[in-house]
């Protein structure tokens, strides 16, 4: 009896464990949801700040544009550049079009097409087809104008593969 006494003594209590740490995850674990989260923020990147880098690229440019413009520059440079600086944008914005050959009325209805607002309706629908070409343009029109590009720049921000209901005109 004695023999079990000693083996009882010699018997420790119960421990409990180490208590779990915050975050008890394995190191794999980590290297996951680090990757999972790199992931995510291109992801946002991606759609928050790189799809509109044309975007703000173009209203830089006009803004320029209406810089030079105010300092007193031409006007008929000005509509060549604004002319010049849509176009460029629309086929950058409408890759899945054949914009490059698009001019006058053809070109206008593309303009109404892909804008809700209806910028180039009236006025200055016609300033947008017709002052490009003209040596002159009347130089009060010519901020109403940009700021109707401006609002088309906002309201395709980024390329669109929608579809677009307009009457092709072939060349």
């Amino acid at each position: 009896m004695n023999n079990h006494q000693d083996i009882i003594h010699k018997l420790r209590d119960i421990h409990l464990p180490e208590p779990a740490g915050i975050f008890p995850l394995q190191p794999v674990w980590w290297i996951i949801i680090g990757l999972f989260s790199a992931l995510l923020l291109s992801a946002t990147y991606y759609f928050f700040y790189h799809r509109k880098k044309q975007q703000r690229l173009a209203l830089k440019k006009l803004k320029k544009i209406e810089k030079r413009f105010a300092q007193g520059e031409g006007g008929g440079i000005c509509m060549m550049e604004t002319g010049l600086l849509l176009k460029n944008y629309a086929i950058l914005q409408f890759p899945q079009t054949q914009l490059a050959h698009l001019w006058g009325e053809g070109w206008l209805e593309f303009l109404l097409s892909t804008s809700t607002e209806e910028q180039f309706e009236g006025e200055q629908g016609y300033a947008i087809t017709q002052w490009p070409y003209q040596k002159e343009p009347s130089r009060t029109e010519i901020p109403t104008l940009i700021n109707s590009v401006r609002a088309w720049f906002k309201e395709n921000p980024h390329r669109s593969y929608r579809r677009i209901n307009f009457r092709r005109v072939d060349v």
